[in-house]
């Protein structure tokens, strides 16, 4: 009788996977790409590698060092009957089993919680979840992981009836247009609704990270991008209507509205920015199309370290890039975004009073190489060179 009892509750583990009692249970996709419970995994991008670089500071005595990182392969995932909750990124089998591969920073917050998973709501058609759990509200994550989730969508040829992520930001509903979405295409629900799709599509997700820590805080830095994400940035760029021109202007990104990482004797690096003809834009007053054009016509961009030099992937190839850090917070995302898209990096690394008061992506900074910036551009507004269209 307790053989036959193992055999009954092994059945039952197979057969149902998940129990409010027992809570979530997470699947892996077999090497074959299918499992009995509708899940179809099919690759679109094969792996590949990242090979960074070595960076030097204009002051030439720091630098980051070379490295080379391995980039997974990248894939959709069609469930039939699959489920997801509103305002999360998670997809679930239809008998509540969650996808490991979906799931933040490859972990699985839900697994082995006790849940209701009985659909609330129900859709006939095919869905594709390219949410992110409400990071996709932040700029940078929309531009770098959403977008990107999208391109693998787009380019495995699959068809959707609609789309789910958060849409209700301005830049978010004009980035609606170019993505080719029709607003009735976006699926709005109450957060936390059970929604099961007869077909949902869950591409892989982007976003990769190494923790480091500094001062007692932990930070997670960006290790790669995919070398097709250039290939994404200049299609939707192509799609605007943008980069068709040569690019000539001098651009300079102030954060000096902002909250933090502030320039503390901006009026000192102006003087020297102006000097060479340098513009000062204010990226949280202009809109998307608006901050697609203007890094599409840069010759040149300088800029403190900031979400807003994420628009860097609309700049041309060859395009001179300086990106000002605090003395301490150097975050490696930018300088990982020019590598892939080819740019003319280079960086600062300048003081921050105070740094020990506060967390270390709220350094503010104090441009201490004001010379070096003016050498610099020298040399580069004095080249004469053409930028690759």
């Amino acid at each position: 009788m307790k053989a036959i009892a193992q055999v009954i509750k092994k059945a039952a583990k197979r057969l149902l996977p998940y129990s409010p009692r027992r809570g979530v249970r997470p699947m892996r996709i077999p090497e074959g790409g299918k499992t009995r419970e509708g899940v179809t995994c099919i690759q679109v991008f094969p792996p590949d590698r990242f090979d960074f670089g070595s960076y030097t500071s204009l002051s030439g005595d720091r630098d980051f060092s070379p490295y080379t990182s391995e980039i997974p392969e990248y894939k959709m995932f069609v469930i039939r009957k699959g489920k997801f909750i509103s305002g999360r990124e998670e997809a679930f089998s239809r008998k509540g089993r969650i996808l490991e591969e979906i799931s933040a920073q490859k972990i699985n917050p839900l697994t082995g919680k006790k849940l209701d998973l009985s659909p609330g709501r129900h859709i006939s058609g095919t869905v594709l979840m390219l949410g992110l759990s409400g990071l996709e509200n932040g700029y940078y994550h929309f531009m770098v992981e959403l977008l990107l989730r999208w391109w693998i969508f787009r380019t495995s040829g699959m068809k959707a009836d609609y789309y789910v992520f958060s849409s209700k930001l301005p830049f978010q509903k004009e980035a609606l247009g170019l993505l080719g979405i029709r607003e009735p295409q976006m699926l709005e629900a109450e957060p936390g609704t059970i929604i099961q799709a007869d077909s949902l599509l869950c591409p892989s997700l982007v976003n990769n990270f190494r923790l480091s820590h500094l001062r007692g805080n932990e930070l997670y830095e960006k290790i790669h991008m995919p070398r097709w994400s250039k290939d994404a940035y200049s299609f939707l760029l192509g799609k605007a209507g943008y980069g068709t021109e040569a690019p000539d202007r001098l651009v300079y990104v102030s954060r000096n509205r902002s909250a933090r990482r502030r320039i503390l004797n901006e009026d000192e690096l102006l003087a020297v920015l102006k000097s060479y003809g340098f513009e000062t834009c204010y990226l949280e007053e202009m809109g998307f199309a608006e901050q697609m054009k203007l890094f599409a016509s840069a010759r040149i961009v300088v800029a403190p370290h900031g979400a807003g030099l994420v628009n860097l992937v609309w700049s041309r190839e060859g395009t001179t890039v300086l990106e000002l850090y605090p003395e301490f917070y150097h975050d490696p995302s930018f300088r990982l975004l020019a590598s892939a898209m080819k740019l003319d990096y280079h960086y600062a690394i300048c003081k921050s009073p105070g740094a020990d008061s506060v967390a270390p992506a709220e350094e503010d900074i104090q441009v201490d190489c004001l010379n070096l910036i003016d050498s610099f551009l020298r040399e580069k507004t004095a080249e004469n060179r053409d930028i690759p269209r």
